[in-house]
């Protein structure tokens, strides 16, 4: 390691665009280096970055933008395969169809699932009635 390594503008710049989480972790790792003893020759030095390699996570695979990424290929309706991009899901993997081919949610499978369903329809429905209550509308039936 360099002689600067406690310097904050170098921190700071190594630190770049990165979460609280990455900050905080890569801030243990620079803390659990720096209490180990300085490296006296190059068998110390390349421990060192062994010992950094080991305790480094490995960085995701990056998701190519949209116009990079595989076709649906769904059949359309006129018969045509569908051509736009396969849609990122919320972990970062890609899926196999698009945002229209993809599936709807086929609702809760678990009891406690639907029952939690069942009273947000019923609180809709309540806030919905009770709209319409102070506007003097009817409800309906």
């Amino acid at each position: 390691m360099s002689a600067d390594r406690n310097n904050k503008a170098t921190r700071a710049h190594d630190m770049g665009c990165v979460s609280r989480r990455q900050r905080a972790k890569r801030e243990a790792q620079r803390q659990m280096v720096m209490a180990l003893p300085r490296p006296r020759d190059e068998d110390d030095r390349l421990l060192l970055r062994i010992l950094m390699m080991m305790t480094r996570e490995p960085r995701p695979k990056p998701v190519p933008p949209k116009h990079q990424r595989e076709r649906c290929g769904a059949k359309c309706r006129d018969g045509h395969a569908c051509r736009a991009p396969v849609f990122k899901r919320p972990d970062g993997s890609l899926a196999r169809r698009c945002r229209m081919h993809g599936g709807a949610s086929t609702g809760p499978k678990t009891e406690e699932g639907k029952r939690r369903a069942l009273e947000a329809l019923h609180a809709g429905l309540l806030r919905r009635w009770e709209k319409y209550r102070l506007a003097g509308r009817r409800t309906g039936s």
